[in-house]
């Protein structure tokens, strides 16, 4: 079996000069720049947009973001507490971060749905949480192939940061994913990656933290703090591009109204990346 260190030396992005990193990344985020313009100029009739939300879920949006860093540091306390001190990379130990995220995020959904609908009347509608018609779920999906250049130009980038810091190239479950074929091929854990913990963090992050923030703020401004926590709470190996891929979602939201259509787009995402990982290593 491939050890993880190998598996990232195969997978690792190059590492170019500063320069060439900076023109790349330049070029790539105005390549998605454009591509964007382009997809809200074709689909903008199909598009009806989120109405402006109201005050209230200002402060469900707090109450969702202090509970989510609250579970997000139970979690972590969790995780070395039943891993007793070993290698939380391992198979089980990944298996088990993933269940516990999922359960942590689950609970404070529900918490703050609860708390929405019980004290503040809100419909799930008002959280965005209905389906999207099917030309959203195009411009969805198409807004992850246009946020592309933008991602790679974010994760050469990434790489020269992690590069000049010492870092581990890659984040633990993708360290995971090349490292093991067994977790490659487990239910559970794909399941979560491409369909489980997308649908939690969209619903958190665009349904809640977004829409609260866009209450007060507008949209950009709203996209860009709601991308920014998003950024956070991932493995600083990923940052950068998963701060790209958060306002990518951030528009799919903020452009159909749907929640839904984000998460799907997330899925998709995560299940291309997901594949990519399989195929190259396999």
């Amino acid at each position: 079996m491939m050890t993880a260190a190998e598996g990232a030396g195969r997978f690792a992005l190059p590492v170019l000069s500063w320069p060439q990193t900076a023109l790349q990344g330049t070029a790539g985020v105005a390549l998605s720049l454009l591509l964007f313009l382009l997809l809200l100029r074709l689909f903008r009739s199909h598009l009806p947009g989120t109405p402006r939300p109201p005050r209230v879920l200002l402060d469900l949006g707090a109450r969702a973001l202090l509970l989510y860093f609250a579970a997000f540091l139970a979690t972590g306390l969790l995780i070395g507490l039943f891993s007793g001190g070993e290698d939380s990379a391992r198979p089980g130990g990944v298996e088990l971060g993933m269940a516990l995220t999922a359960c942590m995020n689950a609970a404070v959904i529900a918490v703050v749905l609860a708390w929405g609908r019980l004290r503040l009347g809100l419909r799930a509608r008002d959280l965005g949480l209905f389906a999207p018609r099917p030309a959203e779920l195009l411009f969805a999906v198409l807004a992850m192939v246009a946020a592309w250049p933008a991602f790679h130009g974010a994760a050469l980038l990434n790489a020269k940061l992690v590069q000049l810091c010492g870092w581990q190239p890659y984040q633990e479950v993708i360290q995971s994913l090349l490292a093991d074929p067994e977790l490659r091929r487990s239910p559970f854990l794909l399941s979560c990656i491409v369909v489980l913990v997308p649908l939690l963090e969209e619903i958190l992050f665009r349904g809640l933290l977004q829409r609260a923030l866009r209450a007060v703020l507008g949209p950009a401004p709203a996209i860009a703090a709601a991308s920014l926590a998003f950024a956070a709470v991932h493995d600083v190996q990923s940052s950068l591009p998963v701060l790209v891929v958060g306002a990518a979602l951030g528009i799919v939201c903020e452009a159909t109204g749907s929640v839904l259509a984000a998460a799907l787009a997330h899925s998709a995402f995560n299940g291309c990346m997901v594949a990519f990982i399989v195929v190259y290593s396999a």
